[in-house]
């Protein structure tokens, strides 16, 4: 939907209650419906009031409670560019009035928006009509401003509504697992949860809420944790959680899981707003990696004119620059490796013709008391279109990277790096940039939780799957029946492209003979957030039965049965053994039992 106002013409927005303002034959909301609209003003150089965009909105009532629950979603550029400074950034509001010219202050429901990010609040109202008023600025200010037709700040506005006006604490929903609807089970847990992030009982419950509910919680240990105490399942679906389940020791085919990952990194993906003054700056935590809580890149100078922006990035946008260099003046980066080793630590970096050209690499382990020297006096080399290499948006240049193995950074509970300037620049504009920071290791144990399942009554062909468990990343092995550690397992995957909702998710697939068991062991493998999900458990053929060979089920393994059998011969059709071919296995099964079936 978008809002009913021509550019460039005059007067001021579709708000009824301003004088000559256009088209205020006011727009209904739509529940779920987003309105692209656009905060702007009268031809540059004029003066007047500020624009408000008004919206018409009916809130009915069928359960007869008197109340509609309304949910605000607004999202809009982060400013407006226009002379004099083009870095305006002034945010945007939305109010629900009970009258469409009451003040703005006499608001029941309001939510200011911060910059590109999507704001979202929600209040139970009476229900009957009602109207939404954007405007930029403030609130409850709106604030005038003068713009060149094209240059307006656009906003996403969505406005959805419902009769569920109680608690939805105590409601259906697993605590401990995703689900599209607000609330969970435990209203204790839940309302602790809602108390921290109240977008957990306003919209849904999403992985953010999972993880809250874990952290404050004290979810139980799920009941088959052990190896000895795997759950019973055979072909179907089977819900599962690795939330507070502990690691087994149990032996992991070689190959199987991928131990080497990206701790951390930062691909400089964020534009910093103008530039930053100061002694220090902190660009904030990795972009990316199995380790992000903790982690911080920061940069610090000894100067307080020091600028920091975002630059230009090597084969990227964005990277890390900083001016008015002296001795010691450094970038840094914080990051946990507990439970990863083999750690090696990589980055682009460059200079300007006056920016610092020698640098030392050093490292701590106890928070910068004591720091050693990784790699001393290393070269940066100078950026630019008629240098032999330039830095890019388009195409890495690989002789921006350095990259160094840094073992002493192993399994540590935090690791300082630090690049810094060997020397001091001669003029302020001396600028020096880093892109593509990335901390990488192997994990020590590479699972990091696992449950178990005990598979029978399967047969033939067997696919094994934990497909669609979100952002999980999960690993599947299948071993006989055995709990010994020293049980090797007969398959296993880690990442499978095949699971297309989430390719961290495995699928596994194995010949079952019937009569046997097998151990099934779903484990969580890196780092970030570990759920709940399904496990699924699908054949070719159909599960074992209690009577092998009596094919039509009449009780009684007779002719009948043994012609089918040899009508199946060579061929799959009628395999019972579950070796995937019917032969002399089959028929001296169905004849070692002739006759009616055991009760």
């Amino acid at each position: 939907m978008a809002e009913n106002e021509p550019c460039a013409t005059t007067g001021v927005g579709n708000s009824p209650c301003v004088n000559n303002a256009v088209n205020t034959t006011l727009l209904t909301v739509q529940s779920g419906k987003t309105i692209c609209g656009s905060i702007r003003f009268i031809d540059e150089g004029t003066t007047g009031l500020p624009d408000l965009d008004a919206y018409k909105l009916v809130l009915t009532d069928p359960n007869g409670d008197g109340l509609a629950r309304v949910n605000i979603d607004i999202q809009a550029e982060y400013g407006t560019f226009y002379l004099p400074n083009f870095t305006d950034n002034v945010p945007i509001f939305a109010a629900i009035l009970s009258q469409p010219c009451a003040a703005l202050s006499e608001a029941a429901f309001i939510i200011q928006s911060n910059g590109c990010f999507s704001q979202s609040s929600f209040q139970c109202l009476p229900a009957g009509t009602w109207y939404v008023v954007v405007a930029r600025g403030t609130f409850p200010t709106p604030q005038a401003f003068t713009y060149a037709c094209p240059e307006v700040q656009s906003y996403n506005l969505k406005v959805t509504w419902d009769d569920v006006c109680s608690n939805p604490c105590g409601s259906s929903g697993d605590c401990f697992a995703k689900h599209s609807t607000p609330g969970c089970q435990i209203a204790t847990c839940c309302n602790t949860v809602c108390a921290i992030d109240p977008i957990c009982c306003q919209k849904s419950w999403d992985q953010s809420c999972v993880d809250l509910a874990v952290s404050h919680c004290n979810p139980p240990v799920p009941v088959n944790d052990q190896c000895s105490q795997a759950t019973p399942i055979s072909l179907g679906e089977y819900p599962y959680t690795l939330i507070r389940a502990t690691s087994g020791s149990n032996a992991i085919p070689d190959g199987c899981i991928n131990k080497t990952s990206v701790v951390a990194a930062w691909k400089i993906p964020t534009v910093i707003s103008g530039s930053i003054t100061g002694t220090s700056y902190n660009y904030g935590v990795a972009d990316s990696g199995e380790v992000l809580l903790g982690t911080m890149l920061s940069s610090a100078h000894t100067s307080p004119s020091t600028v920091y922006s975002t630059l230009t990035g090597n084969g990227s946008f964005f990277s890390l620059s900083s001016q008015n260099w002296s001795v010691g003046d450094y970038y840094q980066a914080k990051v946990s490796t507990l439970g990863y080793q083999s750690i090696s630590i990589s980055w682009d970096q460059a200079r300007n013709s006056t920016g610092p050209s020698i640098f030392d690499l050093v490292m701590s382990s106890d928070g910068g008391t004591t720091w050693t020297t990784i790699s001393q006096n290393y070269s940066v080399l100078e950026d630019g279109t008629m240098k032999t290499h330039a830095w890019e948006t388009v195409g890495l240049q690989p002789a921006f990277t350095r990259t160094f193995p840094v073992p002493t950074a192993s399994n540590q509970a935090s690791v300082l790096f630090r690049m810094k300037s060997a020397v001091t620049t001669t003029e302020i504009t001396g600028e020096n940039r880093i892109d593509n920071l990335i901390i990488s290791g192997t994990r020590i144990n590479p699972v990091i939780s696992d449950v178990w399942f005990r598979l029978s009554d399967v047969r033939g062909s067997v696919f094994v799957r934990t497909c669609g468990t979100g952002i999980y990343d999960t690993a599947l092995m299948v071993y006989p029946d055995s709990c010994s550690v020293n049980t090797q397992a007969i398959v296993c995957n880690d990442d499978n492209a095949l699971c297309q909702a989430n390719a961290k998710s495995a699928i596994v697939n194995f010949t079952a003979q019937c009569g046997s068991e097998y151990l099934v062991r779903v484990a969580s493998v890196g780092g970030g957030s570990i759920g709940a999900g399904t496990l699924t458990v699908t054949s070719t053929q159909t599960a074992c039965s209690t009577c092998l060979g009596d094919y039509n089920n009449d009780g009684q393994r007779n002719g009948t049965d043994l012609a089918f059998l040899l009508s199946g011969w060579n061929t799959s059709g009628s395999d019972v053994t579950g070796d995937g071919v019917t032969d002399g296995a089959d028929l001296t099964l169905l004849l070692s039992g002739w006759g009616a079936c055991p009760p």
